[in-house]
């Protein structure tokens, strides 16, 4: 089950599933409020807006357009952020399950033996013979030999 649409169904000018690619894609970049999701998302390329879903064009450019700060402002009003924050979870754990595409390491903001403690015995079963280090641009570089704190988890089972 998905998140309702709950717009009016005469005054839709954007996919419903494009906006709130929109508005997750600028909280994920740093917004903290809706003019800075607006404006994160402003710069996307034809490409990118194509891949997000959005359809409305501009009459005289052909251009994809971008929705307006109202638009976005509506749909972060009438979203429900828990539920919001449940599919999302839904999505992104059916698409990580039994993924072998993506990288094995894990970046942690704090204090990597704070970081392990938080790990149960699952996850670090899971993660056993992945590099886990507190610096997420370390951990985005394919190398091992990253500066400290930097740990790989060995499964205890």
């Amino acid at each position: 089950m998905g998140l309702t649409d709950t717009r009016n169904p005469k005054s839709l000018r954007h996919p419903f599933s494009a906006m709130l690619t929109l508005i997750v894609y600028g909280l994920i970049c740093g917004a903290g409020d809706v003019k800075a999701i607006w404006h994160k998302c402003g710069p996307l390329d034809q490409n990118q807006r194509r891949a997000i879903g959005l359809t409305k064009k501009n009459k005289k450019t052909g251009l994809l357009i971008m929705p307006g700060y109202g638009a976005i402002n509506d749909i972060v009003n009438r979203v429900c952020p828990v539920e919001l924050a449940r599919h999302l979870n839904a999505w992104l754990t059916a698409l990580t399950a039994n993924s072998e595409h993506l990288p094995k390491s894990l970046a942690l903001d704090g204090e990597l033996p704070v970081a392990q403690r938080l790990l149960d015995k699952d996850a670090a079963s899971q993660l056993a013979g992945a590099l886990v280090t507190g610096d997420a641009l370390n951990a985005q570089k394919k190398r091992r030999s990253l500066s400290p704190p930097t740990a790989v988890i060995t499964s205890s089972a």
